[in-house]
């Protein structure tokens, strides 16, 4: 944000830098978050096996019974 708003400064365009550094910073922060939002539904989840033997034994137990 800082180096943003170093880096501005001397623009005559921009009134407020220290704004502008801020903004910039939102939208990378923006930018990130929408990344790893989608890179989440690519993520897939494995129950451990020692959960998968449970399960096994449970349905075994109950089809015996």
């Amino acid at each position: 944000m800082t180096t943003t708003k170093e880096s501005v400064s001397s623009h005559a365009g921009i009134s407020n830098p220290a704004i502008f550094g801020a903004n910039v910073s939102f939208l990378v922060l923006a930018i990130l978050t929408l990344f790893t939002f989608v890179l989440a539904f690519f993520i897939k989840y494995d129950k451990p096996a020692h959960i998968n033997d449970e399960d096994e034994l449970n349905e075994k137990a109950s089809e015996e019974s």
